[in-house]
């Protein structure tokens, strides 16, 4: 109970810290709080086109994984699973809830949590490769870029460690090992630890296909990759071009540095970035923006990259949830209006046998 109060109340106060940059923004600029909430309708449709082309890049790098390696999945449940991570990864810290909420979301579909896992390397792996391209050819081509770069490359080096880690120790679960005393103690059964060693090795089996996927899945994969670092990087570019109309901005800026705050942002302890995003924006992009306009795209800009897909998902799951939870009192009302009045068990059917009801 502690546990939970304490990991809300972290989150609204992110949250809570997030909220009041753009409000301290408008309150220095003159404006009045309800000019934070308008926008062109132009910027919101391209926003949101940017957003659905993020995440939907997200979801069909994910298929072609899934696919390479044999492993069902669903077009819906790549988007339900990405929308997922996002709501997960809103309210932990360092978005560290993020792959597990993909996992148990792509399980609807069937597929083992060995097979699931190596998707999810693929995943990291292709986004860390991508990221790695990106930054090189910033550092190369622009000079603006060096700082996008350092960004990308900071994120790209801290997840790769992370991911090698997880490697070599799954690695070293896939060996036949002696249940270890410890287990026991902690009042595990030894046949979890056989379905531990089970999975690590459906896991190094579906990770080394990674190594020799088919070159077709290999560029869907990578296409899908540029194509969500692409949208995620034009998304602030958008809403600033819908709300000001002005050509004369400073458009590198207002690309690169949004984009190398998301993936610094991911790195932060706090749930959503505990506001380090948003103050890190406004010193950025201060001298990019007039005062009158900051606030109001700032706001706008963290909507359409992190608050809407983690509103969606939480909705979604919450969704699901409901439904799991209702169909089995639903079940049991269909078959007590098939047989009549009362329940089941008070009225038994010749359709009933040991195991439940058969279908007529």
């Amino acid at each position: 109970m502690t546990r939970t109060v304490l990991r809300v109340g972290g989150v609204a106060v992110s949250l809570g810290i997030a909220l009041a940059v753009p409000v301290v923004l408008a309150h220095r600029a003159g404006l009045p709080l309800a000019a934070l909430l308008t926008l062109p309708l132009l910027a919101h449709v391209m926003a949101g086109a940017a957003l659905l082309a993020e995440v939907g890049g997200r979801a069909a790098r994910i298929v072609a994984l899934a696919r390479a390696l044999g492993v069902p999945l669903r077009w819906r449940t790549a988007w339900l699973a990405q929308l997922a991570g996002d709501a997960a990864g809103a309210v932990t810290p360092s978005r560290s809830g993020t792959e597990p909420a993909k996992l148990l979301s792509m399980r609807r579909d069937g597929g083992r949590v060995g097979g699931l896992a190596a998707i999810a390397v693929g995943e990291t792996a292709f986004e860390v490769g991508g990221l790695l391209v990106v930054g090189a050819v910033l550092l190369l081509a622009l000079d603006e870029g060096r700082a996008a770069a350092a960004a990308v490359f900071t994120y790209a080096g801290v997840v790769g460690c992370v991911l090698t880690g997880l490697v070599v120790f799954a690695g070293r679960r896939a060996r036949r090992r002696p249940v270890p005393g410890w287990w026991a103690r902690w009042g595990l059964r030894p046949g979890r630890w056989r379905l531990l060693e089970r999975t690590s090795r459906d896991f190094r089996k579906r990770a080394a296909a990674l190594r020799s996927l088919p070159l077709r899945a290999g560029a869907a994969a990578g296409a899908a990759t540029l194509l969500h670092q692409a949208a995620r990087a034009a998304t602030f570019p958008a809403l600033a071009w819908a709300a000001t109309g002005d050509p004369g901005l400073d458009w590198v800026a207002l690309t690169l540095r949004p984009f190398g705050l998301v993936y610094l942002g991911a790195l932060l302890p706090p749930p959503g970035g505990g506001g380090g995003i948003e103050v890190g924006f406004a010193a950025l992009l201060g001298d990019a923006l007039a005062p009158e306009r900051l606030p109001v795209l700032l706001l706008w800009w963290r909507v359409y990259t992190h608050l809407l897909t983690a509103a969606v998902g939480a909705g979604a799951i919450a969704l699901l949830s409901a439904r799991r939870r209702a169909s089995p009192r639903r079940r049991k009302e269909d078959l007590q209006r098939l047989h009549g009045q009362g329940t089941v068990q008070d009225h038994p059917s010749p359709v009933h046998g040991p195991h439940g009801a058969t279908p007529p």
